[in-house]
């Protein structure tokens, strides 16, 4: 599944990060943030509107011949899910079908609650967050950003101090 604006495909078995070239992507450790409190606000503020709307896809469940087996993903209780359809593919590795949900207008300000609970130790799931120029995968351990080269130089710019570079 394409994301919009982006050159990645959501269902291909590995994360954004890995799918764009080193000058469109930059990551962040989330012990980083939890080292420098305050950074990761720094981060969203750069990257989003406080209440900006986002769309966000996300890994919801699989579909075996038993039955639909759905993630645990809680997300009903960060986000206000109005807005949502959801997609079927095959996936060869896992001899399943595998069900993505695409979410619209979900405000920046509760992603920003929920890349802060993940850093204290909440449940992870395998979900991307994006607007036009910006997107933002992140699990219980990065948070990477993917967008033109331009805006990625920037940004290694402004958190030149803080972004991972060990992929570099």
């Amino acid at each position: 599944m394409k994301i919009n604006h982006f050159p990645v495909d959501f269902t291909a078995g590995i994360t954004p990060f890995f799918q764009v070239e080193d000058s469109e992507r930059i990551r962040f450790t989330l012990t980083e943030f939890q080292d420098k409190p305050g950074s990761l606000k720094r981060v969203f503020d750069y990257l989003f509107e406080w209440d900006e709307n986002l769309e966000s896809i996300f890994l919801s469940g699989y579909v075996t011949e038993h039955g639909i087996k759905r993630e645990k993903l809680g997300l009903g209780n960060l986000f206000s899910l109005t807005n949502w359809k959801n997609y079927k593919k095959w996936n060869d590795d896992l001899g399943v079908h595998v069900n993505y949900t695409h979410v619209k207008n979900l405000k920046s300000s509760d992603v920003y609650k929920y890349v802060l609970k993940l850093m204290w130790g909440g449940r992870h799931l395998y979900i991307s967050f994006y607007n036009e120029e910006y997107l933002l995968y992140v699990n219980a351990d990065v948070m990477d950003i993917i967008s033109d080269e331009s805006r990625i130089d920037l940004l290694k710019k402004q958190f030149s101090e803080l972004y991972d570079r060990y992929y570099e």
